[in-house]
C-alpha cells in the first residue's frame, strides 16, 4: 500500500540488510519527528498557490519582492492581496488612466477619471471621482494612490465624489368609459300650460344622475313627468324635482 509524506517513516525506506539493526531502527525513529516537521512546512513555500490564504508579515514581503507603488499597512488583508495580484499589470500599464483606476479600485469600490479634454479644462490636467465616503485622512491617501501611479506630466485637478440614486419609476393606467352624467333642463319661464319633460339616458359606467328641474305650477296647470332608462352599470337615479 503507498504513503504519503504524512505517514511515510524512515523505517519505511531503509534496506532489509539493516532495517533489523537496533541502532539503525533508534536512529531512523528519532528522525520521525524531524521528517514530520519538514513535511507540515512544505505548503509554507506555495505562495501564489494560495494567494487568498496568506497573511502578514508574508503579505508585506511580497509586496516589497514585487515593487507595488503603493502600499499601506492599514489596508485589510483582502485589500493587500488585489494588490500584490494586480502588481505585474500595474507595472505594465503604469502611467496610463487605466493604471490610476485599476490601483483605486483595489482598495476602493469604483473609481473614474476624467482627463482635461472631457471637460475643457488645462491641458495636462484630469480630474478624480469615486463613490466611496473620503475621511481627510482617506483624502490623503487617495491622492497619494493617484500621484504613485499617473504619469509624471499630469496633474490632479479635482477630486470628486459621485453619489448615485437606483429607484424605480411606477405607472399605473386606469382605464374607464363613463363615470358621472347630470342632465338638469331649467326653464325660465314662471307659468307652463302643459309641461311633458322627459328624462332618459343610456350608459356604461357607475352611477348617472337626472334630475328634472321644472318651474312652479298652478293647480290648474297640466304637467306630465316621464323618467326613462336603459343602463348597463350599477347605480341610476332618475329624480323629478317639482320646484
Amino acid at each position: 500500500m503507498s504513503k504519503t509524506l504524512t505517514d511515510i517513516s524512515f523505517l519505511d525506506l531503509l534496506p532489509a540488510s539493516i532495517s533489523s539493526d537496533p541502532v539503525i531502527v533508534a536512529a531512523a525513529r528519532a528522525l520521525d519527528g524531524e521528517l514530520a516537521k519538514t513535511t507540515a512546512n512544505i505548503n509554507a513555500i506555495n505562495i501564489w498557490s494560495r494567494i487568498d490564504e496568506i497573511e502578514e508579515p508574508l503579505l508585506s514581503m511580497l509586496a516589497w519582492e514585487l515593487h507595488v507603488d503603493y502600499w499601506d499597512q492599514a489596508w485589510p488583508d483582502s485589500a493587500k492581496r488585489e494588490t500584490i495580484k494586480k502588481a505585474y499589470i500595474l507595472h505594465m500599464i503604469k502611467g496610463t488612466p487605466a493604471a490610476v483606476v485599476e490601483a483605486i479600485k483595489t482598495v476602493w469600490n469604483d473609481a473614474e477619471i476624467e482627463e482635461w479634454f472631457e471637460y475643457d479644462g488645462a491641458p495636462g490636467y484630469f480630474r478624480a471621482y469615486t463613490d466611496e465616503t473620503l475621511s481627510a485622512e482617506m483624502i490623503d491617501r487617495f491622492v497619494e494612490m493617484i500621484n504613485a501611479y499617473k504619469n509624471c506630466r499630469s496633474w490632479l485637478d479635482k477630486l470628486g465624489v459621485k453619489r448615485g440614486l437606483d429607484c424605480s419609476l411606477n405607472v399605473g393606467l386606469f382605464p374607464r368609459l363613463g363615470g358621472s352624467t347630470r342632465i338638469a333642463p331649467r326653464f325660465e319661464a314662471d307659468n307652463l300650460d302643459a309641461a311633458l319633460i322627459v328624462g332618459t339616458y343610456l350608459q356604461h359606467g357607475r352611477t348617472t344622475r337626472v334630475p328634472l328641474l321644472v318651474p312652479k305650477i298652478t293647480a290648474d296647470d297640466v304637467a306630465v313627468y316621464v323618467g326613462g332608462r336603459n343602463q348597463i352599470g350599477k347605480l341610476t337615479r332618475i329624480g323629478v324635482s317639482n320646484g
